[in-house]
């Protein structure tokens, strides 16, 4: 449980809800996937309080589950779109690369492209390398050295 409270803190201390500075590839897959996931758990939550409201009051039930899923999918689409612009500054290219999203077929593309070309290395004109801010991982050695 301790792990998880330690993964929330690190998940908000991304400041997820904000276009400034960069990320990298592996932080934004890694936010991508928690998004879904968030995304998921909240959908089943929805279904299920709007099928019990909807034992009541059909229409009740279809309001309640309008309402929850807007609620829902706003703050999820907002902290999706704000990945994407801080990807994009990372590539060094302006946030609004990301408003190709809104094309289908070509979204692909750009998710391929998001995911898998490398960020500029070191400072750019959004901030510095993200790959600079992660913490180092210590180097474990499998051989004892003779002392």
């Amino acid at each position: 449980m301790k792990n998880l409270w330690n993964n929330f803190k690190r998940f908000v201390a991304l400041k997820i809800f904000s276009s400034e500075g960069r990320i990298n590839r592996m932080q934004y897959l890694k936010y991508r996937i928690a998004l879904f996931g968030i995304g998921l758990a909240l959908i089943v939550i929805i279904a299920i309080v709007s099928n019990l409201v909807r034992l009541i009051d059909d229409f009740a039930g279809s309001l309640v589950a309008a309402i929850l899923l807007f609620a829902m999918a706003f703050p999820i689409f907002l902290g999706d779109l704000l990945l994407g612009i801080r990807r994009c500054h990372d590539l060094n290219r302006t946030g609004w690369l990301f408003a190709i999203m809104l094309i289908p077929y070509v979204n692909i593309l750009l998710t391929v492209y998001l995911m898998c070309w490398r960020g500029t290395d070191g400072a750019n004109d959004y901030g510095e390398d993200p790959a600079l801010d992660l913490p180092e991982i210590p180097k474990v050695s499998l051989i004892k050295k003779a002392s």
